[in-house]
Protein backbone atom coordinates (compact mmCIF):
# COMPACT_ATOMS: atom_id res chain seq x y z
CA UNK A 1 0.00 0.00 0.00
CA UNK A 2 2.64 2.83 0.85
CA UNK A 3 4.09 1.49 -3.09
CA UNK A 4 0.34 3.14 -4.27
CA UNK A 5 0.52 5.91 -1.73
CA UNK A 6 4.00 7.31 -3.67
CA UNK A 7 2.74 7.04 -6.78
CA UNK A 8 2.23 10.94 -7.97
CA UNK A 9 -1.06 11.46 -10.53
CA UNK A 10 0.21 12.37 -13.81
CA UNK A 11 -0.47 16.01 -14.32
CA UNK A 12 -1.74 15.93 -18.09
CA UNK A 13 -4.23 12.67 -17.37
CA UNK A 14 -6.89 15.52 -17.74
CA UNK A 15 -10.31 12.49 -17.39
CA UNK A 16 -9.17 11.77 -13.98
CA UNK A 17 -9.44 15.67 -13.29
CA UNK A 18 -13.07 16.03 -14.63
CA UNK A 19 -13.77 12.78 -12.32
CA UNK A 20 -12.84 14.59 -9.34
CA UNK A 21 -14.59 17.52 -10.85
CA UNK A 22 -18.02 15.37 -11.69
CA UNK A 23 -17.66 13.78 -8.57
CA UNK A 24 -17.89 16.99 -6.51
CA UNK A 25 -20.52 18.10 -8.21
CA UNK A 26 -22.63 15.08 -7.51
CA UNK A 27 -21.72 15.32 -3.72
CA UNK A 28 -22.55 19.16 -3.48
CA UNK A 29 -25.81 18.85 -4.89
CA UNK A 30 -26.43 16.14 -2.18
CA UNK A 31 -25.31 18.27 0.34
CA UNK A 32 -27.38 21.16 -1.21
CA UNK A 33 -30.82 19.75 0.01
CA UNK A 34 -29.62 17.21 2.51
CA UNK A 35 -29.06 19.86 5.27
CA UNK A 36 -32.45 21.70 4.29
CA UNK A 37 -34.20 18.47 4.06
CA UNK A 38 -32.84 17.38 7.00
CA UNK A 39 -34.37 18.26 10.17
CA UNK A 40 -37.78 18.51 8.30
CA UNK A 41 -37.30 15.09 7.98
CA UNK A 42 -36.61 14.72 11.82
CA UNK A 43 -39.24 17.12 12.29
CA UNK A 44 -41.98 14.53 10.38
CA UNK A 45 -40.92 11.81 12.37
CA UNK A 46 -41.50 13.74 15.30
CA UNK A 47 -38.97 14.51 16.95
CA UNK A 48 -38.64 18.36 19.03
CA UNK A 49 -36.75 21.19 18.48
CA UNK A 50 -33.73 20.04 21.42
CA UNK A 51 -33.22 16.74 19.52
CA UNK A 52 -33.18 18.15 16.33
CA UNK A 53 -30.45 20.21 17.42
CA UNK A 54 -28.73 17.15 19.24
CA UNK A 55 -28.72 15.50 16.39
CA UNK A 56 -26.83 18.41 14.07
CA UNK A 57 -24.42 18.77 17.22
CA UNK A 58 -23.97 15.20 16.18
CA UNK A 59 -23.41 15.59 12.90
CA UNK A 60 -21.31 18.58 13.33
CA UNK A 61 -19.04 16.71 15.57
CA UNK A 62 -18.41 13.70 13.39
CA UNK A 63 -17.64 15.69 10.32
CA UNK A 64 -14.96 16.81 12.76
CA UNK A 65 -13.70 13.71 13.98
CA UNK A 66 -13.87 11.91 10.62
CA UNK A 67 -11.75 14.76 9.05
CA UNK A 68 -9.33 14.54 11.52
CA UNK A 69 -9.52 10.45 11.41
CA UNK A 70 -8.57 11.50 7.13
CA UNK A 71 -5.42 13.31 8.44
CA UNK A 72 -3.76 10.37 10.63
CA UNK A 73 -4.49 8.25 7.39
CA UNK A 74 -3.79 9.91 5.01
CA UNK A 75 -0.13 9.56 5.05
CA UNK A 76 -0.37 5.82 5.07
CA UNK A 77 -2.92 4.86 2.37
CA UNK A 78 -3.48 5.98 -1.15
CA UNK A 79 -5.78 9.07 -1.38
CA UNK A 80 -7.73 7.67 -4.07
CA UNK A 81 -8.79 4.66 -2.31
CA UNK A 82 -9.59 6.78 0.66
CA UNK A 83 -11.83 9.15 -1.42
CA UNK A 84 -13.66 5.99 -2.55
CA UNK A 85 -14.85 4.80 0.63
CA UNK A 86 -15.88 8.76 1.50
CA UNK A 87 -18.35 8.77 -1.76
CA UNK A 88 -19.41 4.73 -0.23
CA UNK A 89 -20.51 6.60 3.02
CA UNK A 90 -22.50 9.06 1.43
CA UNK A 91 -23.97 5.90 -0.82
CA UNK A 92 -24.35 4.48 2.83
CA UNK A 93 -25.39 7.31 4.86
CA UNK A 94 -28.16 7.98 2.61
CA UNK A 95 -30.10 4.55 2.72
CA UNK A 96 -29.33 4.41 6.49
CA UNK A 97 -31.10 7.77 6.96
CA UNK A 98 -34.16 6.69 5.22
CA UNK A 99 -34.63 3.41 6.77
CA UNK A 100 -34.36 4.76 10.72
CA UNK A 101 -36.48 6.51 12.51
CA UNK A 102 -35.07 5.73 15.89
CA UNK A 103 -33.02 8.95 17.57
CA UNK A 104 -29.99 6.84 19.13
CA UNK A 105 -29.73 5.18 15.42
CA UNK A 106 -29.79 8.74 13.61
CA UNK A 107 -26.98 10.16 15.86
CA UNK A 108 -24.97 7.18 15.75
CA UNK A 109 -25.39 7.77 11.67
CA UNK A 110 -25.01 11.30 11.11
CA UNK A 111 -21.60 11.15 13.32
CA UNK A 112 -20.06 8.62 11.36
CA UNK A 113 -22.12 9.45 8.07
CA UNK A 114 -21.51 12.34 5.35
CA UNK A 115 -24.44 13.85 6.30
CA UNK A 116 -24.39 17.45 7.92
CA UNK A 117 -26.93 20.39 8.45
CA UNK A 118 -24.13 22.97 7.40
CA UNK A 119 -23.59 24.66 4.11
CA UNK A 120 -20.00 24.96 4.29
CA UNK A 121 -18.08 22.13 2.26
CA UNK A 122 -17.18 20.07 5.64
CA UNK A 123 -16.10 16.40 6.10
CA UNK A 124 -13.88 13.55 5.26
CA UNK A 125 -14.04 14.21 1.33
CA UNK A 126 -13.08 17.56 1.26
CA UNK A 127 -9.22 17.42 2.31
CA UNK A 128 -8.85 14.54 -0.08
CA UNK A 129 -9.91 15.84 -2.76
CA UNK A 130 -8.18 18.66 -1.98
CA UNK A 131 -5.01 16.73 -2.13
CA UNK A 132 -6.03 15.18 -5.38
CA UNK A 133 -6.32 17.97 -7.03
CA UNK A 134 -3.45 19.57 -5.83
CA UNK A 135 -1.04 16.08 -6.73
CA UNK A 136 -2.65 15.99 -9.87
CA UNK A 137 -2.49 19.47 -11.34
CA UNK A 138 1.00 21.45 -12.57
CA UNK A 139 2.48 24.78 -10.49
CA UNK A 140 0.99 26.82 -13.48
CA UNK A 141 -2.63 25.12 -13.47
CA UNK A 142 -3.35 25.10 -10.04
CA UNK A 143 -4.91 27.78 -9.29
CA UNK A 144 -7.42 27.69 -12.37
CA UNK A 145 -7.98 23.98 -10.93
CA UNK A 146 -8.62 24.99 -7.59
CA UNK A 147 -10.72 27.65 -8.87
CA UNK A 148 -12.69 25.52 -11.28
CA UNK A 149 -13.50 22.80 -8.32
CA UNK A 150 -14.58 26.01 -5.90
CA UNK A 151 -17.05 27.07 -8.79
CA UNK A 152 -18.49 23.86 -9.85
CA UNK A 153 -18.81 22.95 -6.00
CA UNK A 154 -20.46 26.31 -5.68
CA UNK A 155 -22.91 25.80 -8.15
CA UNK A 156 -23.89 22.29 -7.89
CA UNK A 157 -24.84 23.02 -4.08
CA UNK A 158 -26.50 25.58 -5.21
CA UNK A 159 -28.59 23.54 -7.61
CA UNK A 160 -29.11 21.25 -4.33
CA UNK A 161 -30.46 23.86 -2.54
CA UNK A 162 -33.10 24.37 -5.40
CA UNK A 163 -33.83 20.47 -5.25
CA UNK A 164 -34.50 20.37 -1.77
CA UNK A 165 -38.05 22.18 -2.75
CA UNK A 166 -38.79 18.49 -4.58
CA UNK A 167 -40.82 16.83 -1.18
CA UNK A 168 -43.27 20.04 -1.59
CA UNK A 169 -43.70 19.06 -5.44
CA UNK A 170 -44.37 15.62 -4.56
CA UNK A 171 -46.57 16.30 -2.01
CA UNK A 172 -48.56 18.39 -4.11
CA UNK A 173 -48.86 15.44 -6.34
CA UNK A 174 -50.58 13.53 -3.61
CA UNK A 175 -47.72 12.17 -1.98
CA UNK A 176 -47.42 11.75 1.48
CA UNK A 177 -44.71 14.25 3.07
CA UNK A 178 -42.65 11.38 5.30
CA UNK A 179 -42.60 9.80 1.93
CA UNK A 180 -41.30 12.69 0.28
CA UNK A 181 -38.74 13.62 2.52
CA UNK A 182 -37.40 10.19 2.57
CA UNK A 183 -37.34 9.64 -1.50
CA UNK A 184 -34.74 12.45 -1.27
CA UNK A 185 -32.21 10.48 1.18
CA UNK A 186 -32.67 7.61 -1.27
CA UNK A 187 -31.50 10.26 -4.03
CA UNK A 188 -29.01 11.06 -1.89
CA UNK A 189 -27.73 7.72 -1.50
CA UNK A 190 -28.00 7.53 -5.31
CA UNK A 191 -25.60 10.68 -5.73
CA UNK A 192 -23.11 9.16 -3.53
CA UNK A 193 -22.93 6.29 -5.47
CA UNK A 194 -22.39 8.01 -8.41
CA UNK A 195 -20.10 9.70 -6.48
CA UNK A 196 -17.76 6.09 -6.11
CA UNK A 197 -18.41 5.18 -9.77
CA UNK A 198 -16.44 8.40 -10.41
CA UNK A 199 -13.45 8.42 -8.31
CA UNK A 200 -13.63 4.52 -9.21
CA UNK A 201 -12.91 5.69 -12.61
CA UNK A 202 -9.51 7.49 -10.99
CA UNK A 203 -8.26 4.60 -8.80
CA UNK A 204 -8.61 2.61 -11.99
CA UNK A 205 -9.83 3.32 -15.47
CA UNK A 206 -12.58 1.13 -16.06
CA UNK A 207 -11.99 -2.51 -17.09
CA UNK A 208 -8.53 -2.26 -15.71
CA UNK A 209 -9.86 -3.19 -12.67
CA UNK A 210 -9.62 -6.95 -12.95
CA UNK A 211 -6.88 -6.96 -15.77
CA UNK A 212 -4.24 -5.15 -13.05
CA UNK A 213 -5.12 -7.54 -10.58
CA UNK A 214 -4.45 -10.70 -12.62
CA UNK A 215 -1.34 -9.46 -13.64
CA UNK A 216 -0.53 -8.81 -10.38
CA UNK A 217 -1.07 -12.14 -8.72
CA UNK A 218 -0.09 -14.45 -11.88
CA UNK A 219 3.36 -13.63 -12.57
CA UNK A 220 6.04 -16.36 -13.60
CA UNK A 221 8.31 -17.27 -11.08
CA UNK A 222 11.74 -16.13 -11.55
CA UNK A 223 14.69 -19.01 -11.97
CA UNK A 224 15.57 -19.78 -8.68
CA UNK A 225 12.28 -18.75 -6.85
CA UNK A 226 10.10 -20.26 -4.22
CA UNK A 227 6.02 -20.26 -4.18
CA UNK A 228 6.72 -18.17 -0.92
CA UNK A 229 6.96 -15.11 -3.72
CA UNK A 230 3.61 -15.98 -5.13
CA UNK A 231 1.95 -15.93 -1.68
CA UNK A 232 3.99 -12.93 -0.61
CA UNK A 233 2.52 -11.05 -4.03
CA UNK A 234 -1.18 -11.98 -3.03
CA UNK A 235 -0.72 -10.87 0.62
CA UNK A 236 0.16 -7.35 -1.33
CA UNK A 237 -2.93 -6.94 -2.82
CA UNK A 238 -4.96 -7.53 0.00
CA UNK A 239 -3.32 -4.29 1.39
Amino acid sequence: MGALASEPVPASRRPAMLYLYAARAARGIGDGFAFIILPAYLSELGFNPFQIGVVATAALLGSAATTLAVGFLAARYDLRNLLLIGAMVMAATGLAVANSHALALILVIVFIGSLNPSTGDLGMIVPLEHAMLARGAQDEERTRVFARYSLIGTASTAAGALAAATPDFLVSLGAIRLDALTVMFYVYAALGAIGAYLVLQVVFPFGMLVATSFQRFYQPLAPGSSIAWTTNNYVSMLD
